[in-house]
């Protein structure tokens, strides 16, 4: 998971994408990574080659409802401090937000870890650009996946889904109250976090691939 800052208006805005790979089934290849390309319609990155990812929308990332739902699901608390990492030399992105106190999870007003909420914010992206959904159900809460699994779903099922979080990013909970499982946080691991520099033009964030 790359946690990243976008400049837009003359502030930074705190957003997610993943790296998703898989064995390569090609002799010499390691790994095959997935990237998509933007069309030159969108506001950010235009035409670039890019991981899925976007911004944290904090209405629907940091909502209670989240925790609600882990709390009902059978979630630990110990399972979601396991996510966080306190420390001084954390980037800004990721340090703590609020109180910085995460031994009560289920008690607060919202969520403040960033190490949850942008891995939220990663998945749900990545379920609206590319169809991928990552996630666990209630046996593999209490199991070691050692590869993430991404759930099986009807095309015309899909697409209406994809649409509704695209327009609503608070649907993306109730597609998991459908489904019956939860997103699979522990499957995302922190690779960098970076700030776009001031002068680089939004529709330009990436380099353009050959």
């Amino acid at each position: 998971m790359l946690a990243s800052t976008i400049k837009t208006n003359n502030r930074w805005r705190a957003s997610a994408s993943l790296i998703i790979v898989t064995p390569a089934a090609v002799a010499g290849e390691d790994f095959k990574v997935l990237m998509l390309k933007r069309t030159e319609a969108t506001a950010i990155a235009a035409n670039q080659t890019v991981f899925p990812g976007g911004l944290l929308e904090t209405d629907a990332d940091e909502s209670v409802a989240w925790l609600q739902y882990f709390e009902e699901f059978g979630v630990t608390q110990a399972s979601l401090r396991d996510l966080i990492l306190v420390s001084e030399e954390r980037p800004a992105i990721l340090a703590p937000q609020g109180t910085g106190c995460y031994d009560r999870f289920f008690k607060r007003s919202k969520i403040w870890a960033r190490e949850i909420t942008l891995r939220l914010a990663a998945l749900r992206e990545c379920f609206e650009e590319v169809g991928i959904l990552l996630c666990r159900n209630q046996a593999q809460l209490t199991q070691t996946v050692e590869v993430a699994q991404a759930a099986q779903l009807e095309h015309d099922f899909l697409k209406t889904w994809q649409a509704r979080v695209h327009r609503n990013p608070s649907d993306f909970l109730e597609l998991f109250r459908q489904l019956k499982v939860v997103p699979d946080l522990w499957a995302l691991h922190e690779w960098s976090a970076w700030a776009t520099p001031a002068f680089v033009n939004k529709r330009q964030l990436c380099s353009q691939s050959p």
